[in-house]
């Protein structure tokens, strides 16, 4: 789940760094004797200003220093309640001069599960090879897996996703290969039909064909019911699984050998604050949002630590020209809030009701690191429902218009 981000041309994410700004700034005071250029509701001075404040390139060294690959987190980590994460965004905030820079911590609600070791041997036909390992590659460990050591046979059953992939096929005691969802796969092969574990080589998103060495982060859902059986389940890329496949196609007897081992970690949430203050005239607030965890095991440089990172440098350069008189201070306190996906955001909003009297808009950056030419992909930009119509929607949609004519030309 982490495809190429942050090229190195960096107009891209440069062009995302003053959309933030843009939208932003537009509820904010002006320098009285700059007009506003109609085309970019900021005036032309201004846009310059801050293009030659704000890096691409030092959001994405933000990235490389947070989220540079999937990896197994530490005990330690757990422990003291503090994440890598969590730890340099506060750091760097507070070195950029951000104010009231702190981390706030809520339960999480569950335990938190937490991959410690993967590997999966194809032992027959001989000699024994190595076809994935957690260590190397952390998201071929499905999360929710349970500890195992198994050696057992492989059999294939398509998609493996409906119990008519199981007919006239015996899986009991043997590991089950499959082209559809983890998941769905460990829920019927295990659960249902007695294998022993999965193996899976889905991939749901784009063509497969186009990248046949992609991982998609997936993984199996725990059962409330303690008598549902729950073992382990590995994912491999497309290029993997058609080997195997292949094997099994030529009558070949597959024999794979899988370990794994994983812990559950009583864990709290890390929220990280931090603000720009206003000039005083106001009590309303701005907020920029932006998850820097999904669950706490998976991190991701694309998904989505590129969000907070392109965050943190726009704040860094809009707090220094705050600070040299390029611009004044923001009549709205700026909130910036770097959390857990979904859960993160409600915790915080829980614990502080009087914010929702106070917000007047919210950005949230996600998933804006990809090279999309490389990807073949696009940047989706969502607005307000029009039942609560905002300028925040006028402004956004013209500078992505801006940038979309620029592209063209």
């Amino acid at each position: 789940r982490a495809p190429p981000f942050w090229p190195h041309n960096a107009r891209m994410h440069m062009h995302r760094l003053v959309v933030a700004f843009t939208v932003a700034l537009a509820g904010a005071t002006v320098l009285a004797q700059e007009q506003a250029d109609p085309k970019t509701l900021i005036p032309g001075p201004t846009l310059n200003a801050i293009a030659q404040h704000i890096s691409g390139a030092q959001a994405r060294n933000h990235v490389l220093e947070m989220c540079p690959y999937e990896r197994n987190r530490p005990a330690e980590e757990y422990a003291s309640g503090t994440y890598r994460e969590s730890a340099y965004a506060e750091k760097m905030a507070k070195e950029y001069g951000f104010s009231d820079v702190h981390i706030e911590r809520f339960p999480l609600g569950a335990k938190q599960w937490d991959g410690e070791m993967g590997e999966l041997w194809m032992t027959e036909p001989a000699p024994a090879q190595l076809i994935t390992r957690y260590r190397d590659i952390a998201t071929t460990l499905a999360t929710g897996s349970r500890s195992g050591d198994v050696t057992a046979e492989l059999v294939y059953v398509g998609r493996g996703d409906t119990a008519a992939d199981y007919q006239g096929k015996d899986v009991k005691g043997k590991i089950v290969l499959g082209s559809g969802p983890v998941g769905a796969l460990h829920n019927l092969a295990v659960r249902q039909f007695g294998a022993e574990g999965v193996v899976s080589f889905f991939n749901g998103t784009g063509k497969p064909v186009d990248r046949p060495d992609q991982m998609g982060w997936s993984g199996i859902t725990a059962s409330p019911d303690p008598n549902v059986k729950t073992t382990w389940g590995f994912i491999l890329s497309l290029r993997m699984g058609l080997d195997l496949l292949g094997r099994l196609e030529r009558h070949q007897k597959v024999m794979l050998h899988a370990k794994v081992k994983a812990a559950e970690y009583d864990a709290p949430m890390n929220v990280v604050v931090a603000t720009i203050p206003g000039d005083g005239s106001t009590n309303e607030e701005f907020h920029f949002t932006a998850h820097l965890f999904e669950g706490i095991a998976k991190q991701g440089a694309n998904d989505n630590c590129g969000g907070p990172a392109t965050q943190l440098e726009a704040g860094r350069a809009w707090i220094e020209m705050i600070k040299d008189g390029t611009l004044p201070k923001p009549k709205r306190t700026v909130r910036f809030l770097w959390v857990p996906e979904i859960s993160g955001t409600r915790a915080y909003l829980t614990a502080h009701p009087e914010l929702g009297q106070h917000v007047v808009a919210s950005v949230s950056t996600d998933m804006v690191g990809a090279n999309q030419t490389i990807n073949h992909n696009s940047l989706h930009l969502n607005q307000t429902m029009y039942s609560i119509p905002s300028i925040i929607n006028d402004v956004s949609r013209q500078r992505s218009e801006e940038h979309t004519s620029e592209l063209q030309s």
